[in-house]
């Protein structure tokens, strides 16, 4: 990662208003994702009818839980390359008429930056 650029007076054009919509959908759907893979995890568990205590012990102790912190960690990165992408393309479609300051904040997207 890079430094992040000082941006000020930064103001979006519609298109970088869109792009941002975009962003804003694509987290959203990671989110939503998120909570599916993490709430079938528990119906799984607890999926037999009459579950037993017992049971209820052996499902959470044979779950794949490996298997599951990788999907988990998965969402996180295709959200994060989705979003990456977004700004790429973004930028190279509008850089003729974007402004400066939002040059600077798509590349920083992109390219990312604490």
């Amino acid at each position: 990662m890079t430094k992040c650029p000082d941006i000020s007076g930064l103001q979006f054009s519609k298109p970088s208003k869109e792009a941002i919509e975009d962003i804003q959908r694509i987290r959203e759907l990671g989110n939503l994702l998120t909570s599916v893979v993490a709430g079938s995890t528990v119906v799984k568990i607890f999926s037999s009818y009459g579950v037993r205590t017992l049971e209820v012990a052996y499902n959470i102790s044979s779950y794949e839980w490996a298997a599951w912190a990788q999907a988990m960690g998965s969402i996180d990165y295709l959200e994060k390359a989705r979003v990456q992408r977004i700004a790429y393309l973004h930028l190279l479609d509008n850089k003729t008429t974007l402004t400066t300051e939002e040059v600077k904040f798509w590349e920083a997207v992109v390219h990312g930056c604490h």
